[in-house]
């Protein structure tokens, strides 16, 4: 097939949208189909489709630094490229594998509004070129968030004259009005979306602290509505989970009849218990919220083999809410002095993190890290005795898998696909199965037997073994401390849960099956139109 697969924006160190086009587009192209990516900025960085053939072929065909799968990531470990851009408003750049498939990305230029470097910046009346950048100036002058918007004016403006190039576009989460546009002009279009972001703005708007600050939130996240307009009106949407499924339905109103359920995947490859072994570095530099702290080496012996007594990670690529990382702060201070060493932070602390770690005595033993690589990011995990996903909110959780494809025990909210990742399905089958993609449904997202009031972790094993961690419930901090403590306490608990994490991530989250169900949806939504 002739594939475009399109991102309103793509950030290869922050997020997930960037890291599921990476892998989505590579193995779609290892599969022999044609991949065109279509991004806004941030763009994403792409893998040579020879990669699943041969790793040692790998070649990144983006920047040459490489950074973290959930606070920077994409690239490759050995011989790393630049892709050779045209200086274009449309950049184009191809790589082609070693087998019929292609891929390439096309840069859809914005105004980018929101860059890292100089976020909300005035750009000259010079840089406003046509009907759709004052669209986006505007909408940030209004307080709104434009870019989806935007984007989908933009590439169906290119679509207008090139659809025929293509059999079928798959869009990210953009959820604009122009890619109905694209459809009705012929073109069969699928959308994933990865949850809805109406639960993003109702957790923001309710930790607000007061009236102005809830109206910005509001004004912020005034394109959902549009979204939901969108959705209803998609033909075929494929979501990660069936939490996210029903909050689609229940949020968005949208038919589950054009629903598909397939989850996100997982590189076993790189994310494994040995994770970091060969690792002769002295070491990553890591942040403390505390000045004047000695910063030591992730790995005292140079290596992830052994793992570090008392190490906890945590993985928060946007410090919102949602992630919960305040409440993992809060259950900190539940824990026996003696019981931890250390908390590290994949992601970058504001304000009122740090306040809160001061407050209560907390900084010298809580660090931060970003700009790490995947292959370092896996070896960290592989060191921590536990990994904790404090989330209020979450439609997959593609932290928690990495975890458990490092052998690493998880504690974990009950929310999302969490009960399903932790508590495994019926089987150990894979997660991808049917024409659809369909996944088989968690355990009743309140892990039906295994649920306990608000205030207590789910610390006990299941009979046939098939847990990786423990659930406990959302935004309660004496839950999850007691969840850790349990993990902490019990060595032989720990290596049973991270066996069964590694087993149940290879056997059920890999790329390959995630790609091939996706092109399955392909096939039936182009055999409707």
């Amino acid at each position: 097939m002739r594939i475009a697969l399109s991102s309103y924006r793509s950030k290869p160190h922050s997020g997930g949208q960037g890291i599921y086009v990476r892998h989505l587009s590579r193995e779609l192209a290892a599969l022999g189909h044609d991949v065109t990516v279509f991004s806004g900025p941030p763009y994403p960085e792409l893998d040579d489709a020879r990669l699943v053939a041969g790793r040692a072929t790998d070649r990144a065909t983006g920047p040459a630094s490489r950074q973290t799968s959930s606070a920077k990531r994409a690239g490759a470990t050995a011989s790393i490229e630049p892709m050779s851009i045209e200086p274009t408003s449309i950049e184009r750049a191809s790589v082609e594998p070693p087998n019929p498939g292609r891929l390439r990305l096309e840069k859809l230029a914005s105004l980018d509004l929101y860059n890292d470097d100089d976020p909300f910046r005035h750009p000259d009346p010079r840089e406003l070129r046509d009907r759709i950048d004052v669209v986006e100036y505007a909408g940030m002058l209004s307080g709104s968030f434009p870019e989806p918007r935007t984007f989908g004016m933009r590439l169906a403006r290119e679509m207008r004259s090139r659809s025929r190039e293509f059999d079928v576009l798959h869009d990210n989460q953009t959820l604009a009005p122009g890619l109905l546009d694209i459809a009705r002009g012929g073109l069969p279009v699928v959308t994933t979306i990865h949850h809805p972001i109406s639960a993003d703005r109702r957790l923001e708007i309710e930790a607000a602290t007061n009236p102005w600050r809830k109206y910005t939130k509001w004004r912020w996240y005034s394109f959902v509505p549009m979204q939901a307009r969108v959705a209803r009106a998609s033909s075929r949407i494929i979501t990660v989970s069936e939490t996210s499924r029903d909050d689609i339905v229940r949020e968005f109103g949208v038919d589950p009849e054009r629903i598909s359920i397939i989850p996100v995947g997982v590189d076993v490859e790189t994310f494994t218990p040995d994770a970091g072994v060969a690792k002769n570095a002295p070491g990553i530099a890591v942040e403390t919220s505390a000045p004047g702290v000695d910063v030591e080496t992730f790995w005292p012996d140079g290596s992830a083999r052994h793992r570090v007594p008392g190490r906890l990670t945590t993985i928060t690529s946007a410090n919102v809410p949602l992630k919960g990382l305040s409440v993992l702060i809060d259950a900190l201070a539940f824990l026996p002095q003696d019981a931890w060493r250390e908390l590290v932070v994949v992601g970058t602390p504001n304000r009122a993190v740090e306040t809160q770690l001061e407050a209560l005595g907390l900084s010298p033993r809580v660090r931060f890290v970003s700009g790490i690589s995947d292959d370092d990011l896996a070896g960290l995990l592989a060191s921590a005795a536990v990994h904790v996903v404090p989330s209020l909110y979450e439609g997959f959780s593609l932290p928690a898998v990495e975890a458990m494809a490092c052998g690493t025990p998880v504690v974990a909210t009950r929310v999302g696909a969490l009960p399903q990742l932790v508590h495994g399905t019926d089987g150990e089958t894979s997660a991808v199965t049917g024409s659809a993609g369909r996944v088989p449904a968690a355990h009743g997202g309140s892990a039906g037997p295994r649920a306990h009031a608000t205030g207590e972790a789910d610390t006990s094993a299941d009979a046939d073994g098939s847990d990786a961690g423990i659930l406990v419930e959302p935004g309660d901090a004496h839950a999850l401390a007691g969840g850790i403590v349990s993990l902490l306490e019990s060595e032989e608990t720990r290596t049973r849960f991270g066996r069964v994490g590694r087993r149940r991530a290879v056997t059920t989250y890999s790329w390959r099956a995630v790609a091939e169900a996706t092109a399955a949806v392909y096939t039936e939504e182009i055999a409707r139109c």
